[in-house]
């Protein structure tokens, strides 16, 4: 297999020289810099990585994103990058590299040709980044090539935790069996909290006006939002179309960073009733046999669905999609910090007792 990435981002060259110099049998002639299982060619506006190891991709990728502040708007940040991959592999047999693909361009099975595209994406709460690979099988060789992209934008935090899930694995393991392509382990979706209630304006109003912390306004999509203190969470306020109340939705992503100052008016103010605990574990492989014997699960009338009831939570497993959906719900009478973290505690301690049973 090899991965040759192109950038004309002559700003990160520092980051890729430096990272380079940590490995082994680093060196450098003229405009070829090299270590173990790595090259690196500088041109004057360009530089262009080759190399077999995935793991070592993988670092170059996510050192060619930039974390930047969008303009205008310096709460949020956006994922921005202008690498372009291409990667050569021998190729899964064509059958199995079907089901992976979004659009099926060219295929001829008498002849060993395919031609698709297929999209994954990674995303933290509304930052997403996205791949566009075009893939084309010919004699058992496939050849894919790759662009990203970020979409949307979201804090710096999670723009971040966003980057930190890019995987070329993700890609691999559709078009290719070679070393160092296995398929990922379980991804596991961190727990929110999340709650929905109508308010009047009267009650927004003194919200608002009694809120300790900024309020930002969204111009895009006419919201206000004010956060909960560092990454705890958001509120956020849009207008029905009726233009008499107000939607308002709460999500909590850490209840021990919460600002108390916020999220008591919040809940004596906004009328929400009740706040929705979830979370999700996707690819994870569990046996009905563990399921059932080891994590307490019971087998569902639906077909494909275990459910697990008990601390506080509820927990479906559907062994054909290998998803895992946990949700724990705090009602009216509840909601304290103290009740939120008891609850996001439990979620993630569920959440390493199944994967650690996971085959």
């Amino acid at each position: 297999m090899k991965i040759e990435i192109l950038t004309r981002q002559m700003d990160k060259k520092a980051d890729l020289l430096t990272f380079l110099a940590k490995e082994r049998d680093f060196n450098a002639i003229g405009d070829i810099v090299r270590a173990e299982g790595a090259e690196l060619e500088l041109g004057a506006d360009y530089m262009l990585f080759t190399t077999r190891r995935v793991e070592l991709a993988d670092r170059v990728v996510k050192t060619l994103f930039t974390v930047r502040p969008v303009p205008f708007a310096p709460a949020f940040y956006e994922l921005v990058t202008d690498q372009k991959i291409l990667i050569t592999a021998s190729s899964r047999p064509i059958n199995r590299i079907i089901p992976g693909l979004n659009k099926l361009e060219h295929i001829d099975l008498e002849r060993g040709e395919l031609a698709g595209l297929f999209e994954p994406s990674w995303q933290s709460r509304d930052v997403a980044v996205m791949a566009w690979c075009e893939i084309m099988v010919q004699g058992g060789l496939a050849v894919a090539r790759v662009k990203f992209a970020g979409h949307f934008r979201e804090s710096e935090w999670h723009c971040r935790a966003c980057l930190e899930k890019v995987a070329l694995n993700r890609l691999l393991e559709v078009f290719t069996g070679e070393a160092g392509a296995a398929p990922p382990g379980p991804d596991v979706s961190e727990a929110v909290a999340e709650g929905h209630s109508v308010a009047g304006p009267e009650a927004y109003s003194s919200f608002i006006n009694r809120c300790p912390r900024e309020v930002v306004y969204r111009a895009e999509d006419e919201t206000f939002m004010v956060l909960l203190g560092g990454e705890a969470g958001r509120i956020e306020f849009k207008r029905q179309a009726n233009a008499k109340n107000i939607d308002v939705f709460l999500q909590v992503e850490d209840p021990a960073s919460i600002d108390p100052g916020v999220i008591t008016p919040a809940l004596e103010l906004l009328n929400i009733k009740s706040l929705r605990i979830s979370g999700k574990v996707s690819r994870l492989l569990l046996s009905p046999q563990v399921l059932v014997q080891k994590l307490g699960f019971t087998k569902a009338d639906d077909f494909f669905l275990f459910v697990y009831t008990g601390d506080n939570m509820e927990a479906r497993y559907n062994i054909r999609d290998r998803e895992l959906v946990v949700l724990s719900v705090l009602q009216d009478g509840q909601f304290n910090i103290e009740n939120m973290l008891d609850r996001f505690s439990g979620i993630n301690k569920f959440y390493s007792l199944v994967t650690a049973n996971a085959a």
